[in-house]
């Protein structure tokens, strides 16, 4: 049996410049446990039963895990069927500078009931490829390495996306162009999350019906507009807790919140923690240099309500 920590901390592999970690493995029982990283894995061969947040579910061959920030899992059996993963540990931090925008599209996956996906023919392949250049890369670490990775970790999310496309169009596939209507709405919000959106004037610019465009975004994306909306403002906001110094009202109000009321129960809800108490965690696993900074120059006090 493997029995480790209740909780992993991503700089006990990786670095605070490239939070990211890749590796492939026998995986073996392992006691349930979160990590403070966003984490998938893909099934290479064998099977065996995984538990996450209390739900158990057999993964084989080809099914791709994606797991939240802090959501726990485990491998109850004690002798799985020869289960081979390459699991992989990263925050999106690693995508500043790259020029990634669509770092919440990527987000997406993660986002409890959207956590699994079976890979077939293509995608399968493709992922397989993607994901073992990331494993030489990470494993040779020659020049240019953290770029090629990153690179490969967007291709890699692009490849997931068109998986999620191509079975909502299984079932009455809608016009090409609609499609790409629902995914240029998405890039709209995650452009501009922090000012007010509206989707009936998104529909009209798209020059769709607001009902068909509302039902085609949720089969699109997997949640509806103000889920989507609500989602990007509070990673964000998770983001800005974990890297930055400024106050949580600041957050709140750069993050496209109303009041601090309304911005405390959505993110509480959906972490299961305050503000203050997710900054103060972030801080302790050392992941905000910026905050802990910031600490010392207070004389180590906490002005994090």
């Amino acid at each position: 049996m493997q029995h480790g920590p209740d909780r992993y901390n991503i700089f006990s592999f990786a670095t605070p410049d490239f939070p990211f970690d890749i590796g492939e493995k026998v995986q073996l029982y392992s006691d349930q446990h979160t990590h403070d990283a966003y984490e998938f894995f893909y099934v290479v061969s064998g099977s065996a039963r995984h538990i996450c947040e209390g739900r158990l579910e057999r993964i084989s061959a080809g099914d791709l895990v994606f797991l939240d920030l802090e959501q726990r899992h485990g491998f109850p059996d004690n002798d799985p069927k020869k289960l081979r993963i390459i699991n992989c540990l990263f925050l999106p931090e690693m995508f500043s500078g790259s020029g990634a925008s669509d770092a919440h599209s990527i987000l997406t996956n993660f986002q409890p009931g959207n956590s699994a996906i079976s890979l077939r023919g293509g995608a399968r392949t493709a992922v397989t490829e993607a994901l073992t250049r990331m494993l030489e890369e990470y494993r040779d670490k020659k020049f240019g390495y953290q770029q090629a990775i990153t690179g490969l970790l967007q291709y890699f999310f692009t490849i997931v996306a068109r998986s999620r496309i191509a079975e909502v169009s299984q079932d009455a596939p809608p016009a090409r162009g609609n499609i790409d209507a629902v995914y240029d709405i998405c890039r709209h919000i995650d452009a501009n999350f922090a000012k007010d959106i509206s989707f009936k004037s998104l529909a009209k610019t798209a020059g769709l019906n607001y009902s068909y465009l509302s039902s085609l975004f949720h089969r699109a994306v997997g949640r509806t507009f103000r889920e989507y909306l609500l989602q990007k403002r509070l990673e964000e906001a998770k983001l800005l807790l974990r890297t930055s110094p400024r106050d949580i009202t600041s957050v709140c109000y750069d993050c496209g919140f109303s009041d601090l009321a309304n911005f405390g129960r959505h993110f509480k809800r959906y972490t299961g923690m305050t503000p203050g108490a997710y900054r103060l965690l972030y801080i302790s696993a050392g992941v905000s240099p910026s905050m802990h900074k910031k600490r010392q120059r207070y004389g180590g006090k906490n002005d994090l309500r």
